[in-house]
Protein backbone atom coordinates (compact mmCIF):
# COMPACT_ATOMS: atom_id res chain seq x y z
CA UNK A 1 0.00 0.00 0.00
CA UNK A 2 1.34 3.42 -0.92
CA UNK A 3 0.65 6.50 1.13
CA UNK A 4 0.34 10.02 -0.20
CA UNK A 5 2.57 12.76 1.14
CA UNK A 6 -0.44 14.20 2.98
CA UNK A 7 -1.06 10.85 4.74
CA UNK A 8 2.63 10.54 5.63
CA UNK A 9 2.68 14.01 7.20
CA UNK A 10 -0.79 13.74 8.83
CA UNK A 11 0.01 10.40 10.51
CA UNK A 12 3.44 11.75 11.59
CA UNK A 13 5.37 8.94 9.89
CA UNK A 14 8.12 11.47 9.15
CA UNK A 15 9.05 13.98 11.85
CA UNK A 16 11.13 17.16 12.06
CA UNK A 17 10.51 18.43 8.54
CA UNK A 18 12.23 21.77 8.05
CA UNK A 19 9.67 23.17 5.61
CA UNK A 20 6.53 21.12 4.91
CA UNK A 21 5.48 23.39 2.03
CA UNK A 22 8.70 22.61 0.15
CA UNK A 23 9.30 19.02 1.28
CA UNK A 24 5.74 17.79 0.63
CA UNK A 25 5.75 16.61 -2.99
CA UNK A 26 2.91 15.12 -5.11
CA UNK A 27 4.40 11.61 -4.92
CA UNK A 28 6.00 11.63 -1.48
CA UNK A 29 8.15 13.62 0.90
CA UNK A 30 11.55 15.12 0.08
CA UNK A 31 14.00 13.98 2.78
CA UNK A 32 17.44 15.32 3.66
CA UNK A 33 20.48 13.35 4.73
CA UNK A 34 22.72 14.11 7.67
CA UNK A 35 25.41 11.73 6.44
CA UNK A 36 26.05 8.86 4.03
CA UNK A 37 28.05 5.84 5.13
CA UNK A 38 29.82 3.09 3.22
CA UNK A 39 30.38 -0.44 4.54
CA UNK A 40 34.06 -1.21 5.07
CA UNK A 41 33.69 -4.74 6.49
CA UNK A 42 30.94 -7.35 6.44
CA UNK A 43 28.70 -7.87 9.44
CA UNK A 44 28.01 -11.25 11.04
CA UNK A 45 24.70 -12.77 12.18
CA UNK A 46 24.07 -16.06 13.95
CA UNK A 47 21.19 -17.82 15.69
CA UNK A 48 22.28 -17.16 19.29
CA UNK A 49 23.75 -13.67 18.68
CA UNK A 50 26.93 -14.78 20.48
CA UNK A 51 28.99 -14.15 17.32
CA UNK A 52 27.02 -11.16 16.09
CA UNK A 53 29.24 -8.40 14.75
CA UNK A 54 28.22 -5.07 13.25
CA UNK A 55 29.84 -4.02 10.01
CA UNK A 56 32.35 -1.18 10.21
CA UNK A 57 31.50 1.88 8.16
CA UNK A 58 33.14 5.04 6.94
CA UNK A 59 31.46 8.34 6.17
CA UNK A 60 31.31 9.40 2.53
CA UNK A 61 31.91 13.15 2.31
CA UNK A 62 29.55 15.35 0.32
CA UNK A 63 29.08 19.09 0.07
CA UNK A 64 26.02 21.30 0.25
CA UNK A 65 25.28 23.40 -2.82
CA UNK A 66 22.52 25.98 -3.20
CA UNK A 67 20.67 25.81 -6.54
CA UNK A 68 20.86 28.78 -8.91
CA UNK A 69 17.09 28.81 -9.45
CA UNK A 70 15.19 31.35 -7.33
CA UNK A 71 11.86 29.50 -7.55
CA UNK A 72 12.54 27.63 -4.28
CA UNK A 73 15.13 29.69 -2.38
CA UNK A 74 14.96 27.55 0.77
CA UNK A 75 15.67 24.27 -0.99
CA UNK A 76 19.21 22.94 -1.21
CA UNK A 77 20.84 20.27 -3.34
CA UNK A 78 23.31 17.73 -1.91
CA UNK A 79 26.08 16.56 -4.20
CA UNK A 80 28.74 13.96 -3.68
Amino acid sequence: MMLSSLEIITHKLVLSLRNVAIQQQPCGVDLRLRQISKWKTPGTLDFSNSKRQAAHTSILPFTLQTPTSTSTPQSKIWRK
